[in-house]
């Protein structure tokens, strides 16, 4: 078979993150079982000082801590339940957060948002894990043009309002301050903290974030990972894929990352349309694609260009604040 040329990718391929780095909120925001849940459970460890900021606990100051307790999801890490079912734990306190870079375009692409939330007094942890947690070695197909399945979701309702840490929160190095978000508002008048393209480099070994406290409570410093840039071995990036595309890259070496696998739609004049297939898969070096998605590739008349990532995903429950971290860092 003849392969085609990828088409002249312009500088940076944006929206860079239009489908990782939405920000994401909780969607099953209606009351929860008629269960009454149990209260947030004391960490193994002391972590507040009375009068005091809280303090990370130990369980968080490592990349990939031992499920101890068989919390983890699959690609996602679970910590700070201590044993006890995420069902019959409650947080109102949501910290989201959401890094994103071009590894092969640092810096200059680097993206990161921080969402603050307040959830009911019972609202169980379960749910945010559940929410957050994808399903691996699955497609989407998001071409608008292709018709999708309509289905049903969770729990109805909006997410509450976003809240107010601070004029500024900061991720901080043991060096000192890395990078700081300014408060500003979102389209609804909302404060959010958030920048497109302006985070200096790769996340530095050790990085904190730091949330000084106004509506959402004090984070004195939670640590934040970055995984490694993923390494494509198949389909050559040179050209456009075709149905008969293999998809390999080296995989990860700690188990508790997963790869996301893009195509980006261009057409015959090599402008750029949209990411219209998104995979996310075990971090396991291989991955086939699903009969529609081959179906997909033959029929569509938009070149496709595919590009990996490696996401890092982690909820942790600190001093009764859930803090979730997605970090995501394409080739």
């Amino acid at each position: 078979m003849q392969l085609s040329k990828k088409p002249s990718l312009p500088k940076r391929i944006f929206p860079l993150a239009a489908l990782s780095l939405a920000i994401v909120f909780v969607s099953a925001c209606s009351s929860s079982s008629s269960t009454t849940p149990e209260t947030t459970p004391p960490d193994d460890d002391p972590t507040q000082t009375p009068g005091g900021p809280s303090v990370t606990p130990p369980d968080t100051a490592t990349m990939f801590p031992d499920d101890t307790d068989n919390d983890d999801r699959p690609g996602m890490i679970v910590t700070g339940m201590n044993g006890m079912d995420p069902r019959d734990v409650v947080s109102p306190w949501l910290a989201n957060v959401s890094l994103f870079r071009l590894d092969s375009e640092t810096p200059g692409t680097g993206d990161g948002r921080v969402a603050l939330l307040q959830y009911s007094d019972d609202f169980p942890v379960a749910r945010h894990i559940e929410f957050f947690e994808e399903s691996l070695d699955t497609c989407d197909i998001r071409d608008p043009d292709v018709p999708q399945p309509i289905g049903g979701g969770g729990g109805g309702g909006s997410p509450p309002p976003l809240l107010s840490g601070g004029t500024t929160v900061v991720i901080n190095t043991p060096s000192g301050p890395w990078f700081t978000y300014d408060r500003s508002l979102d389209d609804d008048g909302e404060p959010i903290y958030r920048t497109d393209n302006q985070l200096p480099s790769a996340l530095p070994q050790g990085a904190t974030l730091s949330i000084p406290g106004d509506a959402f409570p004090t984070v004195a410093a939670h640590p934040l990972y970055e995984p490694d840039a993923p390494v494509r071995l198949l389909p050559d990036s040179e050209f456009v894929v075709t149905p008969d595309s293999a998809y390999s890259w080296i995989p990860g070496s700690s188990g508790f990352t997963y790869a996301k696998i893009n195509l980006l739609a261009y057409d015959t004049d090599d402008n750029f349309q949209g990411f219209y297939v998104t995979c996310y898969v075990e971090d396991d070096g291989e991955f086939t694609m699903p009969a529609a998605v081959v179906d997909y590739v033959a029929n569509t008349e938009y070149l496709l260009v595919s590009r990996y990532s490696r996401n890092y995903t982690r909820l942790d429950l600190v001093n009764g604040i859930v803090i979730y971290q997605d970090v995501e860092v394409a080739e």
